[in-house]
């Protein structure tokens, strides 16, 4: 059977050149694949190991040129320009589907979007029959203009100052990250900073910390030095390593301080509870690859015995590591201590999910959906499973990395007759790592998303006695 063709994931700095594909060289003249000139290599054995996957992806990135290479730059109107970029946008995604089929990789392929444009009238290298230079911007080099009419507006307006910074930090970060996972070797882990085996003799209301430099001054006041250590060894990597782990490790951190934040809310008795089982609907790799901070929720609740958290999602048995689930997770100080860590997957929806024995035995006292997307995408399985969350009156909490993605979410649930705990909120606890927009400067407050941007709570529907 033929593999079918597979555009890759890969981070921003990847698609435009400055990380290799094997993410072992950075910050190097890097070759490029000669045919699709899209994918680049930092040897002739790089590339030959990667051909076997990019021989069916090559195609399809070919495809996309020649679309450009067909229709060639039309925009005439600069003011029109960000609707001429996500018209075009949209018509490479159909030429991906058209070769894909129905599939999440037809959608905004990161090698599409992040590839070399310009960022005035978008542009790319594949318009024009005559090669055109392209110049980055010298200090995020994540940008560029084209010639010099664009490179005339490029900074007033296409590449404002906080896009600039926002992709430095992209940067710094895609640079850093590359490195880490390169050197261990264990896939897409992210970097874990954590007061290891130290839990909190007092409990400290999440409502009561300020924000993220309150917390790692309160919670974790060795984070900095934590930090500083572990980028010590990616120092040659990029200038503002020690910045980069610092935003890195915030990722998976945002998830527990907003878990926190959110059983705050909805538990009343959370600051002497024992125990506490959570179920994560529609999880991702987001949430998989982020199970040891759990660690922090049974060292963050001094009087918290066990803990038990429920994956759910179609496909996270694939994205784990096929950990027992009898297995106590715990530390050594909290196991010392007969204190329960446990991580229980299940490839199911969650309406399916609740139907099953495991429901009826790790009832959940909170449920957390972080980045669903139910507003816009399987909005129909989401209703399904949505309704049933309500109709058990459990609480749960949703977060966005967006404000319209946010709407569309609160939208859905309001039609369910969702009773909001908490209305929806600028998240606190969101991440650190900026996701900058091409559209930027449609909505100012939305020039980057991040991480758990926005989150509410719900908790029954009136439509339900």
């Amino acid at each position: 059977m033929a593999e079918k063709p597979v555009v890759r994931n890969c981070s921003r700095t990847q698609a435009a050149g400055l990380i290799c594909v094997c993410a072992n060289a950075w910050g190097t003249t890097l070759s490029r694949c000669s045919k699709c000139k899209r994918v680049y290599y930092c040897s002739s054995a790089c590339q030959t190991r990667d051909w076997p996957h990019h021989k069916t992806e090559c195609k399809v990135l070919r495809r996309v040129n020649k679309y450009d290479a067909d229709k060639g730059h039309t925009l005439s109107d600069p003011s029109l320009r960000l609707a001429y970029h996500v018209a075009e946008e949209q018509a490479r995604c159909r030429v991906i589907s058209d070769s894909l089929g129905p599939s999440p990789y037809s959608q905004n392929p990161p090698l599409i979007t992040y590839g070399m444009k310009c960022q005035v009238c978008f542009r790319t290298p594949f318009h024009d029959i005559n090669a055109v230079e392209f110049t980055p911007c010298p200090t995020c080099k994540l940008a560029w203009w084209c010639s010099p009419e664009c490179a005339s507006a490029f900074s007033k307006t296409a590449h404002t100052k906080q896009h600039c910074e926002d992709l430095a930090c992209v940067g710094a970060t895609d640079s850093v990250y590359s490195a880490y996972i390169h050197s261990r070797k264990k896939g897409l882990h992210p970097i874990v900073l954590r007061e290891l085996e130290m839990t909190q003799p007092v409990y400290i209301p999440p409502s009561s910390l300020t924000g993220w430099a309150d917390y790692r001054k309160r919670v974790f006041p060795r984070f900095a030095l934590a930090a500083d250590f572990t980028a010590r060894e990616f120092s040659h990597v990029h200038p503002q390593a020690t910045r980069a782990v610092e935003m890195l490790a915030t990722e998976p951190t945002s998830l527990i301080v907003t878990l926190l934040r959110g059983l705050e809310i909805a538990l009343p008795d959370l600051p002497t509870r024992k125990s506490l089982c959570i179920h994560f609907v529609g999880s991702s790799l987001l949430e998989i690859s982020s199970q040891a901070m759990n660690e922090e929720l049974l060292h963050y609740l001094p009087h918290l015995k066990s803990l038990k958290m429920v994956y759910v999602g179609p496909g996270v048995a694939s994205m784990s590591e096929g950990q027992p689930e009898h297995t106590n997770l715990a530390c050594n100080a909290c196991t010392g201590r007969r204190r329960l860590r446990f991580s229980i997957l299940r490839d199911a929806t969650y309406h399916d999910f609740a139907q099953t024995s495991t429901f009826s035995t790790h009832t959940p006292d909170l449920i957390a959906g972080f980045h669903t997307g139910m507003g816009e995408v399987d909005t129909d399985s989401w209703r399904t499973s949505v309704s049933l969350i309500l109709a058990k009156k459990i609480p749960a909490l949703f977060t966005t990395y967006s404000l319209p993605e946010a709407m569309h979410d609160t939208i859905l649930l309001r039609s369910l007759g969702a009773v909001f705990v908490k209305e929806l909120e600028r998240n606190i606890w969101r991440g650190e790592i900026p996701h900058p927009r091409e559209q930027q400067d449609l909505v100012a407050m939305e020039a980057s998303h991040y991480t758990n941007n926005y989150f509410f709570i719900v908790r029954g529907s009136s439509n339900t006695a």
